[in-house]
């Protein structure tokens, strides 16, 4: 991404949003895969997985929902990625002065903090979309609950208030049915191992990497192009004044 000169806040706040939502259109069918591996039931001796891999979970999913149910749950996800990315910058340059010294220059273990600093801003808005998400991307056709994340939000509010939004803020593995780990991460973490071993705390690996290239690629590429076309359409002083 480039950082040369002092590039408008606003501009920043539009293409990271621009590269957010590139990003979830990228990536959210690999996603859906990755939580219905994280998710699917344990597998008792003499049993077959409901899914033997992340192929074999595309190909069941698509049969039995169509391609559009690879996107499910993709509601909640696109409507925060614009307010996450802009915190995110947000938090990223409070970080940066927070943890400066008097150099300009920020070593990696500085920008290292700065960079988890803004992870505590983008937590406040991504904690509950992940987990609405999550919620509808395990529903199979025929028998769903929730009819969209607004229903999931009315469910969860009546069911535990604010509180039960925010659930899995600790670890992503907390999405997990609820009342099954009643100690939190302590719990999940001792099942898991005692149950499966450590391999299962790598469930759905597969199209979390498979995700992150093109993903990834989407959501620079979405900043860059944001950020282009709006200097193109709104110049700064500075820009004019090259340009002439």
């Amino acid at each position: 991404m480039s950082t040369e000169g002092k590039p408008d806040p606003i501009k920043y706040f539009i293409s990271g949003g621009f590269g957010g939502i590139c990003t979830v259109l990228t990536g959210h069918p690999l996603d859906t895969l990755k939580v219905r591996l994280q998710t699917m039931p344990s597998v008792q001796p003499g049993q077959t997985p409901m899914y033997t891999g992340a192929w074999d979970c595309a190909v069941k999913t698509v049969k039995r929902e169509g391609f559009l149910g690879l996107y499910k749950g993709m509601g909640a996800p696109i409507t925060g990625v614009a307010p996450i990315f802009a915190i995110s910058f947000l938090g990223f340059g409070l970080g940066k002065k927070i943890f400066a010294s008097n150099s300009e220059t920020l070593t990696p273990p500085q920008l290292f903090c700065a960079g988890s600093f803004s992870g505590i801003f983008t937590a406040i808005i991504m904690v509950p979309g992940e987990r609405i998400k999550c919620i509808l991307q395990i529903q199979e056709s025929g028998n769903q609950k929730y009819k969209g994340p607004i229903s999931v939000i009315k469910k969860l509010y009546s069911e535990g208030g604010v509180k039960s939004l925010y659930k899995g803020t600790c670890a992503t593995l907390l999405r997990a049915p609820e009342n099954m780990y009643p100690r939190g991460v302590r719990d999940v973490f001792l099942r898991l191992y005692r149950e499966e071993g450590l391999r299962a705390l790598y469930s759905g690996v597969t199209p979390v990497m498979l995700r992150a290239f093109p993903a990834n690629a989407a959501c620079f590429l979405g900043v860059e192009f944001g950020l282009k076309t709006l200097n193109i359409l709104f110049p700064t002083k500075s820009e004019k004044t090259e340009n002439l």
